[in-house]
């Protein structure tokens, strides 16, 4: 129905409003374990960017599709997601969503092992998210921390596990909190 609804506006307001739905399409499908969706959508947005001069939506596909890349096995991709996740927080400055943007670049350096740069990149994200309120992934970012620190061999492994499994309860986010309960089960 928002694309529907999109289709029908004039320029700037149409593509715009198309690329804003597309967005939170690819969130939504990269959230699900679809990293394939989730880079269809991100080229779409990548276009969209590009053709009508939306920096957003061109940072936003191109980070959908890095991420998305990473997950499915190219980690040479993980540098040039990091700089855009960079780009996006310097240019763009939405930081309602940078948090996520940060904690998805930990998640991909866990991916490639390097569990350094994932706490780094996991406690960016939840330091953006308590100073700004944005607080929808801190349960993520909570959980992936979490995972840094037992990879790191690092306490308080199983306390970010736990508070991230209850964070997503409180806020009903039940994917979240299955997946921070798996990984308490296995840092516990």
């Amino acid at each position: 129905e928002g694309l529907a609804r999109a289709e029908s506006l004039p320029y700037p307001l149409g593509p715009y409003s198309r690329a804003y739905v597309d967005s939170l399409l690819a969130t939504a499908r990269s959230m699900d374990g679809d990293p394939v969706g989730a880079a269809e959508v991100g080229q779409r947005l990548v276009a969209v960017g590009e053709r009508h001069g939306f920096a957003i939506w061109s940072l936003s596909g191109q980070m959908h599709c890095l991420y998305a890349g990473v997950r499915l096995g190219d980690h040479s991709l993980l540098p040039g997601f990091a700089q855009v996740v960079e780009a996006w927080h310097r240019v763009v400055a939405i930081d309602s969503w940078t948090p996520q943007w940060f904690a998805d670049l930990g998640f991909a350096h866990l991916l490639v092992g390097d569990a350094t740069s994932a706490l780094a990149a996991f406690d960016r994200s939840l330091r953006i998210a308590y100073a700004n309120g944005s607080r929808f992934y801190e349960a993520e970012a909570l959980r992936g921390r979490g995972q840094a620190k037992a990879a790191l061999g690092r306490s308080g492994a199983v306390e970010d596990c736990r508070q991230a499994m209850l964070v997503a309860e409180r806020q009903g986010a039940t994917l979240f909190a299955a997946r921070a309960r798996d990984a308490l089960a296995v840092t516990a």
